[in-house]
C-alpha cells in the first residue's frame, strides 16, 4: 500500500474530471482548467521511514504524514516540522478529531489504532482492530473512527468521544480527593481515617466508571456482536 499511497490525492482528482467528462461529453479541457491544481510546492522530509496517506488540519495549518514508525507533523505554510508521533507500528493512515483534539493513526504491524493528542502529540490510548488495519476515517456526526482491516477485510468503528471521558471522570472527582487529601494533613485519629477511606472510593470509583466500564463494554460487543444497541 506505501508505494500506491502517493498517488491517492491524484487519482482523486482524476476519478473528478472522468465523472465530469462522462457528464458533459466534449468539455474535458475546461472542466480541468477550472480544477486549477498544480504544484506549488516540494517539501524533501528526510529521515527514516517511507509514507503513506497524509491528513491536513486546516484550521491548524498542518501536516500529518505517516511515516511506518512514527508520524511526522509539518506546518503546512513552512515545511518544517513541528512535531512527531512516535511508537507506531507501520503506520499507514491518519484521521483528525479537531473539535475533540484527537488524531487516530492505524498500526498495520499491530493490529491496532493509536489515538493521539493534537497538540502535544503525546499518545493517549489504543484500540483494537482487526487484522492490518490500513485507512482510518473519523465521521464528525457520529463521533466515530472508522478503521479498514485489510486482512480479514472488516471494518472496526472507534467511539472517539469516549477517550475523553478520563478527564470528564476526573474533573467530577479531583474536588473530592483534594479535601481527602487536605482532611488526612490537617486531621488526626478519626478523621485521617475517613479521608484515608474517602480517597479509596474516589480511586475505586474512576477506576470502575472509566477502565472496567470499558472493559465490560468491549467484551460484550466481542461476545454478542450486536447490529442494534438500544438506547
Amino acid at each position: 500500500m506505501r508505494a500506491t499511497g502517493v498517488f491517492a490525492g491524484w487519482t482523486i482528482l482524476l476519478g473528478c474530471v472522468a465523472m465530469t467528462t462522462a457528464q458533459w461529453p466534449g468539455d474535458t479541457r475546461a472542466k480541468s482548467r477550472t480544477l486549477g491544481c498544480r504544484v506549488v510546492k516540494t517539501i524533501p522530509l528526510g529521515g527514516q521511514g517511507l509514507w503513506d496517506r497524509m491528513a491536513v488540519d486546516t484550521a491548524a495549518r498542518r501536516l500529518y504524514v505517516p511515516r511506518d514508525t512514527h508520524i511526522a507533523v509539518l506546518d503546512a505554510d513552512s515545511g518544517s516540522v513541528v512535531g512527531d508521533v512516535l511508537g507506531l507500528q507501520g503506520v499507514h493512515g491518519v484521521a483528525l478529531a479537531p473539535e475533540l483534539g484527537r488524531g487516530f493513526a492505524s498500526n498495520g504491524r499491530a493490529n491496532t489504532v493509536t489515538i493521539f493528542d493534537l497538540k502535544t502529540f503525546n499518545v493517549i490510548a489504543t484500540a483494537r482492530t482487526g487484522r492490518k488495519p490500513d485507512a482510518v476515517v473519523y465521521d464528525r456526526s457520529s463521533n466515530l473512527v472508522f478503521s479498514l482491516n485489510l486482512n480479514d477485510q472488516s471494518i472496526t468503528a472507534i467511539d472517539a468521544g469516549f477517550t475523553r471521558a478520563l478527564a470528564t471522570i476526573l474533573d467530577s472527582n479531583i474536588t473530592t480527593f483534594i479535601a481527602a487529601a487536605v482532611l488526612f494533613f490537617i486531621g488526626t485519629g478519626p478523621v485521617r481515617g475517613f479521608a484515608v477511606t474517602l480517597g479509596i472510593g474516589i480511586i475505586t470509583t474512576v477506576f470502575t466508571a472509566f477502565t472496567l466500564t470499558r472493559l465490560i463494554v468491549a467484551w460484550w460487543v466481542q461476545w454478542k456482536r450486536p447490529k442494534t444497541v438500544p438506547i
